[in-house]
């Protein structure tokens, strides 16, 4: 079994990210195709949407902070058509430091 670095000084391989705010009408949508593959300008992205915590059942959705990384697309499912267009609205920004990405 692999064992991790747990050296906290060591530092941490680049990761390219950059997010946008989901409307809340996309936000279900995204959500259930987290860690799936779409192209933002021309580039694969991996959406990560696995922070955001809402419950369907009891509220409504509320707008959310997308986050994609450009470094980890490989390997991951394409998002279906509907997701992809939703993302073609968003404006993405660049995520400079991952710690306080909000």
């Amino acid at each position: 079994m692999p064992q991790w670095d747990r050296d906290g000084t060591a530092k941490s391989y680049p990761d390219e990210r950059a997010q946008a705010v989901c409307p809340a009408s996309g936000v279900p949508l995204v959500h259930r195709y987290d860690h799936h593959t779409v192209w933002i300008h021309g580039r694969p992205a991996l959406l990560l949407a696995y922070q955001w915590s809402f419950d369907p059942a009891s509220q409504g959705p509320v707008a959310q902070t997308l986050i994609v990384s450009f470094t980890h697309p490989a390997g991951h499912p394409q998002a279906p058509p509907e997701v992809q267009s939703i993302v073609d609205q968003l404006t993405f920004v660049p995520v400079v430091d991952r710690d306080r990405a909000s």
